[in-house]
Parts: structure tokens; sequence; C-alpha cells
């Protein structure tokens, strides 16, 4: 058992979560499917995951739509209502909100259709709660194994350049073997602690919006073509947004004054995908998540790669956008005549980042053979 106030953070897995420090809110990272030990020290395996924290609806600072329900024909409304749907709305939204499980809600609403417009309003504005406006505010993945804190980050932890410098003579009177304090953790490190235990937690929108989706599925029994209304209304809900987003969109670095072209598709109902220009296959997300990334970089870890790829490693725990300000906004609202068109270098970076889960995926797989 280590004495108390020794700093015992590397002694388990390595976490990450998304951080506004201005905003103090945070979003954990999920381990995705299949991590091993050795995944989970790397950023580069999420960024090679399709996970999303919805940073085009977080950065694009676009106001979330009212939701107005649709007038619902059905056979089943009353001439007189029930007690239950004569409360005014106020009472009604209250109980929704606080006192019922999500599948309870779901059946509340299936048994008229004025207890469904309520209930539809009920899911907008839940969803509308885990939409924040992140854009101009400044973002960063930080890993629990970090030692300091990126240069833009600094200024918002009171006395950090003095703490920091005492913690390195700390260490470096360590190394020499002078008598020094018990090791305890960084000022960084005890800042990013404090973060995930005090900041707000943002709710996870895909989660969200699929649970709602899967919740209406089993408990829904009505047949068509009653059915396809009901689902028609739901997704209307569960749409961020009531117009079109789709288009030509614009991912810049206000901190350093670069940018990276967007192409946006909106499916209509309840799903809006952002990709880096011409590349499908890199989504937003993931072409933030490799540049934000923050944390201690242990070439021991990696010891058993080649250099170019202990190379990509440093690159993705060491995010040189990490801290930085970000919106997304429409090209043509926009010009980029002083801006640095960042394009081809975030995809070449993209492309070195997917090495190393190709080569876990196959290793894992051929253990599964055996």
């Amino acid at each position: 058992m280590c004495p108390p106030g020794v700093d015992q953070t590397e002694r388990s897995l390595q976490q990450w979560a998304l951080l506004t420090p201005r905003l103090e809110q945070i979003i954990n990272l999920p381990y995705p499917r299949g991590y091993s030990e050795r995944k989970i020290h790397s950023p580069a395996s999420y960024v090679s995951n399709s996970w999303s924290f919805s940073a085009f609806q977080m950065l694009s600072g676009v106001a979330v739509d009212r939701y107005i329900p649709e007038c619902l024909a059905t056979a089943r409304i009353a001439t007189q209502l029930s007690l239950v749907e004569s409360l005014p709305a106020e009472l009604l939204m209250s109980i929704l909100e606080h006192d019922l499980a999500r599948e309870d809600i779901m059946a509340v609403g299936l048994c008229s259709s004025t207890l469904w417009t309520h209930v539809l309003n009920h899911i907008a504005r839940d969803l509308r709660d885990t939409v924040s406006n992140w854009a101009g505010t400044p973002l960063i993945c930080a890993g629990t194994y970090l030692k300091d804190l990126p240069p833009a980050l600094q200024e918002f932890v009171p006395g950090y350049a003095e703490q920091q410098r005492v913690y390195l003579d700390r260490t470096l009177n360590r190394r020499k073997g002078m008598p020094m304090l018990r090791n305890k953790m960084p000022p960084a490190r005890r800042y990013n602690w404090d973060a995930r235990s005090s900041f707000e937690h943002v709710p996870d929108r895909q989660h969200a919006v699929h649970s709602w989706m899967m919740i209406f599925c089993h408990v829904c029994n009505e047949e068509e073509p009653m059915k396809t209304a009901l689902t028609s209304s739901l997704r209307r809900a569960l749409r961020w947004r009531q117009h079109d987003q789709g288009g030509a969109w614009l991912l810049r670095n206000l901190t350093s004054k670069e940018f990276v072209a967007l192409d946006v598709k909106d499916d209509g109902v309840h799903h809006i995908e952002a990709t880096v220009k011409a590349e499908a296959w890199l989504s937003l997300d993931r072409a933030l998540l490799q540049r934000i990334c923050w944390s201690r970089f242990s070439p021991d870890l990696f010891e058993d790669q080649c250099e170019d790829e202990r190379e990509v490693q440093e690159r993705c725990h060491r995010g040189v956008w990490a801290g930085h300000c970000f919106d997304v906004v429409r090209e043509a609202k926009v010009s980029t005549e002083e801006w640095i068109d960042v394009r081809e270098v975030l995809i070449e970076e993209a492309k070195a980042a997917q090495a190393p889960k190709i080569e876990l995926d196959s290793t894992e797989d051929e253990e599964g053979e055996e």
C-alpha cells in the first residue's frame, strides 16, 4: 500500500474526457467495444472509432428549433377529455419530467392523441437539453495521465505556472537523489480530476435518440396506418433542427486562424452527418478529436513499435489544437482570405492514426479463430 498523498493515477487505465473549462462542462469518452489495456492508453483508438459527440451540433452555434407538434389524425379523439388530459399543460410537463421513467412516459403518450402531443413536447425538450453551444470556447480531450496543460488552457488554473515550477523542481531533486517532499499529483492532473468530479456532464444525444426510438418500438402495439403516423411524428420530435442543414460548411480554429472544409448531409429524419470535404470516411468528430487530445506520452508503452508508429502516438497525445476555440459555419457566409487551409494535413494525420487500429483488430481476429 502506498503512503497517503502519493499519486496513484497510473496504477489504473487511462480515461479520456472532453472538457470545456470556460463552460465547466464535460463528456466522458466511452470505451469502444474490443478495447484492450494497450488501446486504452492511446487516443488513436478513439480517432479510428465511429464514436461521436455531436460536434456539428455543439460547434455550429445554431439555436435548436422549438418543436411544434403536428396535429395527429386519430379515431380515438374523445368528445370529452379525461381527468388526466384536462390537467394544465404545465402540470403535465412537470409530471413527465420528474416522476416517470421513459417507458412510462411513452405508454402515457400512446393513450390518446392529446397525451401524445404532450409527450412529443417532452421528448423534444429532453433532446434540447443534450445540445450545448461550444462554439468559441476552449476545448480539450484530456487523458488522466497528463502532467501539464497546453498553453491555451493554463489561464484557467490560477497559480498554475508557480505550481508547475514547484512540481518540476521537486521531480528534479528526486532524480538527483536529494531529499524531497513526497511525490504528489502534478497540478495539471489535479485540475483534471477536479474537473471530472465537478463539471456538468453533458448527456449523450445519440444515445437519447436511440433510447426513445427503441422504447417506442417496444411499447407501441398500434396497427398500420396509425403506427406509421406515430413513428413519423416521433421522428420529427427527435430532430435537432426542423430545417435542412446540408451543404458546404467550415470547421474553423478561431485560435490559430485555420479552417477545414466540410460536407454536411441531412437525412431529413434526425441524423446529420458532417465529414471532411471529399473524405466521407473522416467525420468531423474524428478529425477534431485527433487534434485536441492531451496527455502524457510515454515511449515505454509503445517500445515495440517502429519510430513512425510512436510518432503517430505522440502526435495523438499532444494535440496541436488542445485548448483552442472552434466553430462550424456555412462556407457561403464567411471569408477565408486570411485563414490557413489545413484540410490536407489533417487527412494525412487521420490516415496515419488508422494504422494501430487495423493492426490490433487483425490480431484479435486471429486470436478468435484459434
